[in-house]
């Protein structure tokens, strides 16, 4: 009989059977596994007429564990302790099998999932390393969330080509998933990239220091002969003004101060030079003595002394004795004397003292010696006076004014005594004649000199008639006198400049 079997009841009739149709059990449907709170269930659709379930557990085809449960769902958690493949069946089955068989067996896959662990690492320079984790083969690394490296089978990684960005680098590490394993947790360390600041270019202007802007700084330290001024200047300059006192040199440096994954910067040094004026010097004059006398300076070591702006001497002393030729003119003289400056020391204040000169002047006289020329035309032409010495050969120019309108003498020639006093009248193109005025020998009382007028067109001026040239003074362009033993005599040089002529030197 279809779908059941034959079964002999008890009957009054001991003649008589009767037949009851049993028919199997629907199968379960929807056999599925879920977790909560580490508790594996099995669970399945609930069948029509089925008393109980048969749940049956295998692992490699070996059966762990058969069991019936009255409900639709079972607790396999004690059987699926190990990370493999259940097979996990489910039969339907009925109490009373007079007319129901047990169902056909549904069966379905229970992967019972491990964690592989997450790789435990360390950084030696640029490498990252691990222990081979359990059960793992493949690992994954990613640089700054970047995969980097492809799969890895090894248990390390050169990440130095990848950091070179400053800054912190986030390294991960995962031990992929490998069969019933799952992939591990991510395993993160950081690696930290510095940069080292440029360094600033500093100038100095005046007592400011100034320096370039150094990108990423923060903030700069100022330093004046390695000790710190200021640590923290967050602007691009900085007066030193309040800070050095003592005239001297300095080393003043700069640096843009670390920050974040940035060092110092190296310094930036240039040389501060103050300097400090040395004090005024206070001044007199012993006009007696000739003698110029100052305070001591602080600082100062030397002094400069001056008349007229021309410096006479250098000194350590406090005082300064002139010999009387420095003031051999009637006049007003400027005397001055400072301390000199020295390394970081300038020069101090001048002082300077007025010395009125006034020469005693002799009662002698200039007399022209002549019956036409007189002082009047000396003093209209103009003149030149010289000190000349036979001896040598030398000629001292006196100036263009030694005596006045009356002959007297306005300089001392005193000190020039046994010389010659030589005049030189001016002369032009113009002039149609000249007069030569012999050297007189200076004496005491009168000084006459010895003239004589000569006309420029005769004949007997010529280089020819000169038998003395070697001796001579050039009083014009080309005009010679000649003041030699031979005489006076005047000598027309055309086209021929006179110093070939005139050995006389003129101081």
């Amino acid at each position: 009989m279809a779908n059941g079997s034959g079964y002999r009841l008890p009957s009054m009739f001991s003649n008589s059977v009767v037949y009851t149709e049993r028919r199997a059990l629907t199968a379960p449907q929807n056999l599925s596994f879920y977790m909560v709170d580490g508790k594996i269930t099995a669970s399945w659709s609930e069948v029509d007429n089925a008393e109980n379930y048969l749940v049956e557990i295998k692992k490699d085809g070996a059966v762990l564990s058969s069991f019936p449960v009255a409900d639709t769902s079972a607790d396999i958690s004690e059987y699926v302790t190990e990370v493999a493949e259940y097979e996990i069946s489910v039969v339907a089955d009925s109490a009373d099998d007079s007319f129901y068989t047990e169902s056909e067996k549904i069966t379905a896959t229970y992967k019972n999932i491990g964690s592989l662990d997450a790789p435990v690492l360390t950084v030696e320079g640029t490498v990252v390393s691990w222990e081979a984790v359990e059960n793992a083969s493949v690992y994954s690394v990613a640089v700054d969330e970047v995969p980097a490296g492809g799969e890895i089978t090894g248990t390390s990684f050169d990440f130095s080509e990848l950091v070179k960005e400053v800054g912190a680098h986030k390294i991960s590490v995962q031990a992929e998933e490998n069969g019933l394993y799952v992939a591990s947790d991510i395993s993160v360390v950081y690696y930290y990239t510095y940069g080292k600041l440029d360094a600033p270019v500093a100038t100095l202007s005046g007592s400011v220091l100034s320096w370039t802007e150094v990108e990423n700084a923060k903030d700069y330290t100022v330093m004046l002969d390695g000790a710190i001024l200021d640590a923290h200047v967050c602007s691009m300059t900085f007066d030193l003004a309040g800070y050095v006192a003592a005239a001297g040199s300095y080393e003043v440096s700069v640096k843009a101060n670390e920050i974040g994954f940035y060092n110092e910067s190296d310094a930036c040094s240039v040389t501060y030079v103050l300097t400090v004026s040395l004090g005024k010097t206070e001044a007199e004059f012993d006009e007696n003595t000739l003698t110029l006398k100052w305070n001591a300076v602080v600082g100062a070591t030397v002094y400069v002394v001056s008349v007229d702006g021309e410096i006479i001497c250098e000194t350590e002393n406090l005082s300064y004795t002139f010999n009387e030729s420095v003031f051999a003119d009637s006049k007003t003289y400027v005397l001055s004397v400072y301390a000199k400056g020295y390394n970081n020391f300038d020069d101090g204040e001048k002082a300077e003292v007025n010395f009125k000169n006034v020469i005693s002047q002799t009662k002698s006289k200039i007399v022209i010696d002549s019956v036409d020329v007189g002082l009047e035309r000396l003093l209209q032409k103009g003149y030149v006076a010289y000190i000349v010495s036979d001896t040598d050969m030398e000629a001292e120019n006196l100036g263009e004014e030694i005596f006045s309108s009356d002959g007297t003498l306005t300089v001392d020639l005193s000190k020039y005594k046994g010389l010659k006093l030589g005049l030189i009248e001016k002369y032009s193109d113009a002039d149609e004649e000249v007069v030569l005025y012999e050297l007189s020998t200076i004496s005491d009382g009168d000084i006459v000199v010895k003239c004589t007028k000569y006309t420029l067109a005769a004949s007997e001026f010529t280089y020819e008639n000169n038998e003395n040239l070697s001796a001579g003074i050039a009083i014009a362009d080309n005009v010679l006198v000649n003041v030699g033993e031979g005489g006076y005599a005047i000598t027309i040089v055309s086209g021929v400049p006179i110093e070939y002529y005139a050995s006389l030197t003129v101081k």
